[in-house]
């Protein structure tokens, strides 16, 4: 279904920052939109909206390239997933708050009162304690995040983490919003946020995710453009069934629709074509087939 009509959006001031010949990676506005987060490969900064002037700035490693967002349920924290860590800064003056490991959570937490935090031996903890760069003479994998956003059902964060080379897989990285609460130490050490992670095998068919719904369903594009459901209440049981919905044509996919479209926490895919947005429903909740 395509939705006529115009979209109108205001300008703002030219932000007084100097970006010293980088790119600019990474825009976040604060939840109040008073803020806005600005980062390059090198150095981070927060201006005011309403005139642009600089709140205060610091300077990043260069290479550790991270996905930024407000933190869900504390917003005076913006978070920057990086491929094997979280990192929590302030947004009055981007002081850093805490560091955390990231570590897969191995069994069903929500029928207890506590996750637990130690780091798993499984293979697929393992691949992710790897460095974001592995280089030698007859290797080199790189893991970069690409994806880092809530989910619709306001109950995970997702992060996706693409690795090229060979010996390792992407992996889509699923963070119940309780292993992403700050600590009450005021002066943290050895943190970690737990995540769950598909199987293997599924994980390989994520080409984009597009977030959970209610009822606990992971939505994502795979490779061939189908539009598929995974329960994850499935996830600690091992199995990888999931549901195929429907699939977009070829000629829709380009690299800007891939990055911008977004999915509605009712289920419907906004999808960028051209100069429209296409919009596709589909009732994800209804019985179909499941394919293995």
């Amino acid at each position: 279904m395509v939705i006529p009509g115009n979209v109108s959006l205001p300008n703002i001031p030219a932000l007084r920052i100097d970006l010293e010949g980088h790119s600019i990676d990474a825009l976040v506005f604060s939840q109040n939109d008073k803020s806005i987060f600005v980062s390059t490969s090198t150095k981070a900064f927060i201006c005011t909206v309403a005139t642009g002037d600089l709140q205060s700035t610091i300077d990043l490693q260069e290479g550790d390239l991270r996905m930024w967002l407000t933190h869900p349920t504390h917003d005076n924290l913006i978070l920057g997933f990086g491929s094997t860590n979280l990192r929590a800064y302030s947004w009055v003056d981007l002081r850093l708050h805490y560091f955390s490991n990231y570590n897969e959570i191995t069994h069903d937490w929500r029928r207890g009162s506590r996750f637990d935090s130690h780091r798993d031996s499984s293979s697929k903890a393992s691949e992710l304690s790897l460095p974001p760069v592995i280089s030698d003479d007859k290797l080199l994998v790189t893991r970069t995040v690409t994806k880092a956003f809530q989910s619709q059902d306001g109950k995970h964060v997702i992060a996706y983490i693409h690795a090229s080379g060979s010996g390792l897989s992407s992996q889509t990285l699923i963070f119940p919003l309780r292993s992403l609460e700050p600590p009450d130490d005021k002066t943290p050490t050895n943190l970690t946020c737990g995540y769950y992670s598909l199987p293997l095998d599924l994980s390989a068919q994520v080409y984009i995710p597009l977030g959970t719904l209610t009822g606990s369903r992971f939505i994502f594009l795979d490779h061939d453009l189908w539009l598929c459901v995974y329960s994850l209440d499935q996830v600690f049981k091992k199995v990888e069934a999931l549901q195929r919905c429907y699939f977009l044509p070829r000629d829709w996919v380009g690299s800007s629709s891939l990055a911008c479209c977004r999915l509605g926490a009712d289920g419907t895919l906004y999808w960028p074509q051209e100069d429209r947005i296409v919009r596709i429903q589909c009732d994800l909740y209804a019985p179909q087939s499941f394919l293995t």
